[in-house]
This record gives C-alpha cells, sequence and structure tokens, in this order.
C-alpha cells in the first residue's frame, strides 16, 4: 500500500484562538482572564490587588537627598559671591563640600570619613549658613574656626546637637554667640584671644563641658551659673581682668587644672579649699595678700604657681600638707626663704614638704 504525500490544499486550517475577553462581567472568565491581562496581579485573589508602591530610596548621612545638596551648595555659592578679596571663601567652600560629599575611596566604599570641618586661619568675617540642614547636622561633630575675623555666628548654628569640640579662638567677638549656649553635648570649647567683656549665665546649660578655654580675653567677672559645669576638669581664664570668682567654685568636683594667672585677684573663695581633684593651680601675677586656710586639702596638687604676687607675705600651715612632689613657686612674692624656714618650724619635722621656688 502505497502513502502519497500531504498536498498543499490539505495544510491545517484551524482558526486562531482569539485572546481578546469580551465580557469580565462574568466571574468565571474574570478569574482566569485577570492575571493574564495584569501579570502582577496574578498571585492575589481578584478584587485584593493592591498597587505595588515603588520601591523608596534609603536617605542617610552617608547618602544626602540630592535636592538638599544641591541646596548646600547653591548656598555656598552664594557665600562666596559675597566675600572680599582678602577672604578666602573658595577654599572654605571647597573644605565643607569634601567634608560633606566625599568623593575618596575610603569615604565611599568603606564609610569611613572625617567629622572636623576646618576653616581655620581662612581670614573669614563669616561662615556660611548651612548649620540647619540635615547632612551637616549628621556629620559634623568637630569644628575649628579659629584665627578668622568672626564677630558673629549664624543663626542656625544652635542646630549642631552632635557637635562635640568647638575651636573659635583668635577672632573677634565681643560676646558668646547665643547660638553656642544651645550646644548641650559640647565637650570642649575654646574660645581664646577674643574681646568678650563677659558671659552670659546661660553658660550653665552647657552641663557636658570637659574644657572651656576662655584666657586672652576681657573678661571682669563669672556668672556663678558656671559652677553648674559638674564635668568641667580644665578651667583656662588666665590674662582677663577678673576681680574675683564665683563662691561656688568647689562645686566643680572634677576640676583638674585651673589657669587663673595675669588677672587682679585679691582673695580666693573658701570653697576653693574643696577642689580635691585639682593637679594644676596657677595664679601667678595677680593680688592675693592671702590663702584660704585649709589650701593644704589639695592634695593631689602638682603645680601650684603663685609667682608675681607682690603683696603675698604669709602661707597658712596647711600648706605643708601637700605632697613633697608639688612645685610652689612664690618667686616675685613678700616669702622669703628665711620666711618659708620660720614657717618650717611650726610643723613637726617628720612632716613632708612641698618644693617651694622662691
Amino acid at each position: 500500500m502505497s502513502i502519497s504525500s500531504t498536498s498543499s490544499d490539505n495544510k491545517n486550517t484551524t482558526p486562531p484562538v482569539d485572546l481578546q475577553v469580551k465580557n469580565l462581567d462574568d466571574p468565571k472568565i474574570r478569574d482566569v482572564a485577570e492575571p493574564i491581562i495584569n501579570p502582577k496581579k496574578r498571585s492575589m485573589p481578584f478584587g485584593e490587588q493592591k498597587e505595588i508602591p515603588p520601591k523608596k530610596r534609603k536617605i542617610s548621612s552617608q547618602n544626602p537627598p540630592q535636592n538638599e545638596k544641591e541646596e548646600i551648595i547653591s548656598i555656598l555659592d552664594l557665600w562666596v559671591s559675597l566675600g572680599n578679596e582678602n577672604e578666602q571663601r573658595a577654599q572654605a567652600k571647597q573644605e565643607i563640600i569634601d567634608l560633606l560629599f566625599p568623593t575618596d575611596f575610603f569615604s565611599k566604599i568603606l564609610g569611613i570619613s572625617k567629622s572636623l570641618l576646618n576653616l581655620s586661619g581662612l581670614n573669614l568675617k563669616a561662615v556660611p549658613d548651612i548649620f540647619g540642614k540635615q547632612t551637616v547636622i549628621d556629620k559634623v561633630f568637630s569644628i575649628d574656626f579659629s584665627k578668622n575675623k568672626l564677630s558673629e555666628l549664624p543663626k542656625s548654628f544652635g542646630n549642631l546637637k552632635n557637635l562635640k569640640t568647638l575651636d573659635i579662638s583668635s577672632n573677634q567677638l565681643e560676646e558668646v554667640p547665643k547660638e553656642i549656649e544651645r550646644l548641650d553635648q559640647i565637650q570642649e570649647l575654646i574660645l581664646y584671644k577674643n574681646q568678650l567683656i563677659e558671659l552670659s549665665e546661660n553658660i550653665g546649660n552647657l552641663t557636658q563641658l570637659k574644657k572651656i578655654n576662655l584666657a586672652n580675653n576681657k573678661l571682669e567677672s563669672l556668672p556663678n551659673e558656671i559652677t553648674r559645669l559638674i564635668l568641667l576638669e580644665d578651667l583656662y581664664l588666665s590674662n582677663n581682668q577678673l576681680q574675683m570668682i564665683p563662691e561656688k567654685i568647689g562645686s566643680l568636683a572634677n576640676l583638674k587644672n585651673i589657669y587663673l594667672s595675669y588677672n587682679e585677684l585679691e582673695i580666693l573663695p573658701k570653697s576653693i579649699e574643696e577642689l580635691h581633684q585639682l593637679i594644676k593651680f596657677h595664679l601667678a601675677y595677680n593680688l592675693l595678700s592671702k590663702l584660704p586656710k585649709n589650701i593644704g586639702n589639695l592634695r593631689r596638687l602638682e603645680e601650684f604657681n603663685l609667682r608675681g604676687n607682690p603683696e603675698l607675705s604669709a602661707l597658712p600651715v596647711s600648706i605643708f600638707n601637700l605632697k613633697t612632689s608639688c612645685v610652689v613657686n612664690v618667686e616675685n612674692t613678700k616669702l622669703s626663704k628665711e620666711t618659708l624656714d620660720d614657717l618650717r618650724k611650726t610643723v613637726s619635722k617628720e612632716c613632708p614638704s612641698p618644693n617651694f621656688l622662691t
């Protein structure tokens, strides 16, 4: 039996399937057709479909929103354009951009970045008002504005809640900017060599301070609120015009170093005897005529500088309670070697004696 080949007239003439669904009102048709028409809803029962929202871009200080970056750069550009030729604002702008938007390998890949904004010695009369931006708040932990010509700070500066250290020494501040008084996490504040005449009582709000340098200003007095800085370890007040210090200075129980040389102090408060952690106590070139009776309670003292107090003619016997390694400098006072020898005779020969420089 022979088999003949199929002719062209016998080709498969099955009509094509019409995929157009014309009646979605029929529940049976609808349940089958909907996943084909809208694949995104395939796994969801009909009637419970929810539009899938786009993934949100995670925003962090390492990945600042583009619009904030543009805002900061815009502020910097305007600030640079308003500067004078003596100010190095363009360099300052670059320092800020490098800190906030780093492009180096370690910052981009490993997430390692600087936290110090260093604008020292750029002859700046003003700094840009960018400190309210979240990127700045998140990234700036230390600031060095020293050796400029600043007389004020922008209002947004008080937003830097993460700031730990601020050096604004060698500028032209006549008062501590109110914006600084809002930095309640700051631990180190350097205001050396400005034109400060007085301190606001709000300085007492900076309760995390461990070091404050107010030397080389024009301070005549200190607010009592400074004694609220109970974590303070280093207090620099040399080269001012202080005539007295707060009576409750003894409240600063963690003080290790006090520098009060080159002032106009005539007397020390009795509570100074309570500073048992004190290691260095500098009072050179004042107008002291006597010391508190129990000054010898400062048993950890290693440096006690009384040089250049021309009216100081006597010392309390308790001074011999200071440890033998303590150096007591009484040069250029009325205390002679003979005076000290006579004083030494009033105490036991077994009593240790500090080292006196006369």
